[in-house]
Protein backbone atom coordinates (compact mmCIF):
# COMPACT_ATOMS: atom_id res chain seq x y z
CA UNK A 1 0.00 0.00 0.00
CA UNK A 2 1.11 3.31 -0.62
CA UNK A 3 0.65 6.24 1.80
CA UNK A 4 0.57 9.73 0.51
CA UNK A 5 2.88 11.91 2.63
CA UNK A 6 1.19 15.63 3.23
CA UNK A 7 3.79 18.15 2.69
CA UNK A 8 3.98 21.01 4.87
CA UNK A 9 5.59 22.44 8.17
CA UNK A 10 5.21 20.94 11.68
CA UNK A 11 4.48 23.13 14.67
CA UNK A 12 7.68 23.11 15.72
CA UNK A 13 9.44 24.23 12.84
CA UNK A 14 6.79 26.98 12.84
CA UNK A 15 7.87 28.17 16.07
CA UNK A 16 11.47 27.91 15.58
CA UNK A 17 11.51 30.19 13.03
CA UNK A 18 8.81 32.65 14.32
CA UNK A 19 11.36 32.59 17.08
CA UNK A 20 14.52 33.45 15.11
CA UNK A 21 12.83 36.61 13.54
CA UNK A 22 11.54 37.50 16.92
CA UNK A 23 14.96 37.62 18.29
CA UNK A 24 16.72 39.21 15.32
CA UNK A 25 13.89 41.58 15.08
CA UNK A 26 14.96 42.74 18.99
CA UNK A 27 18.83 42.60 17.99
CA UNK A 28 17.85 45.40 15.51
CA UNK A 29 15.67 48.01 17.30
CA UNK A 30 18.11 47.61 20.27
CA UNK A 31 20.86 49.02 17.59
CA UNK A 32 18.55 51.39 16.24
CA UNK A 33 17.87 52.73 19.55
CA UNK A 34 20.97 53.58 20.25
CA UNK A 35 21.58 55.31 16.95
CA UNK A 36 18.69 57.43 17.71
CA UNK A 37 20.31 58.35 20.98
CA UNK A 38 23.77 58.77 19.90
CA UNK A 39 22.51 60.85 17.32
CA UNK A 40 20.74 62.94 19.66
CA UNK A 41 23.70 63.70 21.69
CA UNK A 42 24.89 64.60 18.43
CA UNK A 43 22.95 67.04 17.79
CA UNK A 44 22.81 68.56 21.08
CA UNK A 45 26.65 68.98 20.77
CA UNK A 46 26.09 70.61 17.75
CA UNK A 47 23.78 73.10 18.83
CA UNK A 48 26.15 73.71 22.15
CA UNK A 49 28.94 74.44 19.41
CA UNK A 50 26.32 76.96 17.63
CA UNK A 51 25.54 78.62 21.00
CA UNK A 52 29.29 78.87 22.52
CA UNK A 53 29.48 81.01 18.45
CA UNK A 54 26.42 83.09 19.59
CA UNK A 55 27.90 83.80 22.82
CA UNK A 56 31.41 84.62 21.29
CA UNK A 57 29.62 87.10 18.69
CA UNK A 58 27.58 88.96 21.83
CA UNK A 59 31.07 88.93 23.74
CA UNK A 60 32.75 90.88 20.43
CA UNK A 61 30.12 93.18 20.91
CA UNK A 62 29.81 94.21 24.72
CA UNK A 63 32.79 93.20 25.29
CA UNK A 64 30.83 90.74 28.19
CA UNK A 65 28.99 88.50 28.54
CA UNK A 66 26.42 90.34 31.02
CA UNK A 67 23.32 89.90 29.18
CA UNK A 68 23.11 86.25 30.24
CA UNK A 69 21.11 84.94 32.88
CA UNK A 70 23.15 82.28 35.06
CA UNK A 71 20.31 79.78 35.34
CA UNK A 72 18.60 76.47 34.68
CA UNK A 73 16.52 76.08 31.84
CA UNK A 74 14.26 72.73 31.75
CA UNK A 75 11.90 73.48 29.16
CA UNK A 76 11.95 75.47 25.82
CA UNK A 77 9.69 78.23 27.78
CA UNK A 78 12.65 78.83 30.20
CA UNK A 79 14.77 80.03 27.27
CA UNK A 80 12.59 82.85 26.71
CA UNK A 81 13.75 85.08 30.21
CA UNK A 82 17.66 83.53 29.56
CA UNK A 83 18.98 86.64 27.48
CA UNK A 84 18.83 89.82 28.22
CA UNK A 85 16.02 91.68 25.27
CA UNK A 86 18.85 94.43 24.22
CA UNK A 87 21.51 91.83 23.00
CA UNK A 88 20.94 91.47 18.79
CA UNK A 89 21.33 88.11 18.83
CA UNK A 90 18.45 87.59 21.26
CA UNK A 91 16.33 85.69 19.00
CA UNK A 92 18.69 83.01 17.34
CA UNK A 93 19.94 82.64 21.35
CA UNK A 94 16.06 81.65 22.31
CA UNK A 95 16.10 79.43 19.32
CA UNK A 96 19.12 77.52 19.92
CA UNK A 97 18.43 77.69 23.38
CA UNK A 98 15.02 75.77 22.90
CA UNK A 99 16.33 73.12 20.68
CA UNK A 100 18.99 72.11 23.20
CA UNK A 101 16.36 71.93 25.87
CA UNK A 102 14.11 69.75 23.88
CA UNK A 103 16.46 67.54 23.35
CA UNK A 104 18.14 67.00 26.44
CA UNK A 105 16.94 67.45 30.49
CA UNK A 106 18.13 70.46 31.71
CA UNK A 107 20.65 73.51 30.39
CA UNK A 108 22.75 75.73 32.24
CA UNK A 109 24.84 78.62 31.34
CA UNK A 110 26.65 79.17 34.51
CA UNK A 111 29.63 81.60 35.24
CA UNK A 112 33.09 80.40 37.13
CA UNK A 113 33.64 84.16 38.79
CA UNK A 114 33.09 83.91 42.63
CA UNK A 115 31.36 87.54 42.44
CA UNK A 116 27.58 87.44 40.04
CA UNK A 117 27.78 91.54 39.95
CA UNK A 118 31.36 91.70 38.33
CA UNK A 119 31.70 91.82 34.52
CA UNK A 120 30.99 88.70 33.04
CA UNK A 121 34.09 88.10 31.36
CA UNK A 122 33.76 84.10 31.16
CA UNK A 123 31.36 81.42 30.95
CA UNK A 124 30.30 77.63 30.75
CA UNK A 125 27.34 76.29 29.59
CA UNK A 126 26.42 72.54 30.47
CA UNK A 127 23.41 70.34 29.26
CA UNK A 128 22.14 67.49 30.66
CA UNK A 129 21.67 64.25 27.84
CA UNK A 130 18.68 62.21 27.82
CA UNK A 131 18.78 58.55 29.06
CA UNK A 132 21.73 59.29 31.39
CA UNK A 133 23.54 60.94 33.89
CA UNK A 134 25.89 62.82 31.65
CA UNK A 135 26.73 66.32 31.70
CA UNK A 136 27.93 67.91 28.17
CA UNK A 137 30.08 71.16 29.12
CA UNK A 138 31.19 74.03 26.24
CA UNK A 139 33.80 76.82 27.87
CA UNK A 140 34.47 80.10 26.75
CA UNK A 141 37.81 79.23 25.71
CA UNK A 142 36.50 76.85 23.23
CA UNK A 143 36.88 73.35 25.04
CA UNK A 144 34.15 71.22 25.89
CA UNK A 145 34.46 68.01 28.19
CA UNK A 146 32.07 65.09 29.18
CA UNK A 147 31.08 65.20 33.50
CA UNK A 148 29.21 62.83 35.06
CA UNK A 149 27.40 64.17 37.83
CA UNK A 150 27.65 62.96 41.42
CA UNK A 151 23.67 64.03 42.46
CA UNK A 152 22.10 66.01 39.80
CA UNK A 153 22.17 69.67 38.82
CA UNK A 154 21.18 70.71 42.70
CA UNK A 155 24.74 69.54 43.31
CA UNK A 156 26.76 70.87 40.37
CA UNK A 157 28.88 68.24 38.81
CA UNK A 158 31.63 70.48 38.40
CA UNK A 159 31.69 72.30 34.63
CA UNK A 160 32.73 75.96 35.44
CA UNK A 161 35.22 74.41 38.12
CA UNK A 162 37.03 72.33 35.02
CA UNK A 163 40.58 73.30 34.04
CA UNK A 164 39.53 72.75 30.31
CA UNK A 165 36.83 74.64 30.28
Amino acid sequence: MVTLRQRGFTLIELLVVVAIIGLLSSIVLASLNAARIKGRNSAVQQEMRQFATLLELEFDDTKSYNGLKWTWMYTPADCTNAFSSASRYVANARSICANIVSNSRALSIQSPQSNPTAQMVTYSIMVMLKDSDIYYCRGSNGASSWNVPISGPTNNPGCYNDPTL
